[in-house]
């Protein structure tokens, strides 16, 4: 008989997502939040650019928005917050994805 405080492990795992949110600082969460929607924005574009039409958009994000975001989101809450502010403003300005600004950066694992 199952205590009723026992979930399962399927449970356990899709929640382990959360626990990240309720253990990094909001603000540094809002942050690494918005550079990836930034980059993913700028990703999206220049793949129009290459692609026009909005199947080929929607095709990249069915199969490799969440991907994408669970990458960056666990490459980047090493950053500090000043550091994720420069990010986001090199990402802004410039047309730029993530891969282009955290090549010079040595805390980064290469893939």
């Amino acid at each position: 008989m199952r205590n009723r405080y026992t979930f399962p492990f399927s449970y356990a795992i899709s929640q382990l997502g959360r626990i990240q949110e309720a253990t990094m600082d909001p603000i540094k969460y809002d942050l690494v939040n918005e550079v990836i929607r930034v980059s993913q924005t700028n990703l999206l574009a220049k793949q129009q650019e290459n692609q026009p039409g909005e199947r080929a958009v929607l095709e990249w994000i069915q199969k490799n928005a969440a991907s994408y975001r669970e990458h960056y989101n666990k490459s980047l809450e090493g950053f500090s917050n000043q550091e994720l502010c420069g990010m986001l403003k090199e990402l802004s300005g410039s047309g730029k994805i993530l891969d282009d600004v955290l090549t010079n950066v040595p805390a980064f694992p290469n893939k």
